[in-house]
């Protein structure tokens, strides 16, 4: 399998993990996704290696300064941050309004916290809306 076959397989699980827990996430959506992490990889200053995104669509996290950094590269291009590096809260409020409700809602709005930097801003909304999705996500398939 080629180097960038084997990115593409990484990055759909990359994917899996940072968009399509969403409920109903658009197709316009993932392929906003696919296309902000493409641009990431493609700039040597945002480049992870794909080991480091694979650990991660397995639920574990680095702390890796890189793994940062690309995170942060992937909120920009998904206008989760904005240019200077501050989350568009207003962006991902109506976001969420579009895939939750109620008390779901509140909890991912609780994602919505500026940290000490735009790297810490988004590594922490990654870190808060995975954590979140998933257990609503868990919550969802207990009730069924």
């Amino acid at each position: 399998m080629s180097r960038y076959k084997v990115l593409l397989v990484i990055f759909s699980l990359v994917c899996i993990s940072f968009g399509k827990i969403i409920q109903g996430q658009t197709n316009e959506e993932q392929s906003q996704v696919k296309n902000a992490h493409k641009n990431c990889q493609n700039d040597a200053n945002t480049y992870v290696e794909p080991i480091l995104l694979e650990a991660m669509s397995k639920g574990t996290l680095s702390e890796d300064p890189q793994l940062k950094l690309h995170m942060l590269c992937l909120a920009k291009g998904l206008n989760i941050i904005d240019k200077i590096g501050h989350l568009n809260k207003d962006f991902m409020k109506q976001k969420f309004l579009s895939h939750y409700e109620g008390d779901d809602l509140k909890e991912m709005e609780k994602c919505l916290e500026e940290k000490t930097s735009p790297e810490e801003t988004a590594w922490e909304f990654y870190k808060c809306h995975f954590s979140t999705a998933k257990k609503l996500l868990q919550k969802q398939i207990r009730v069924k």
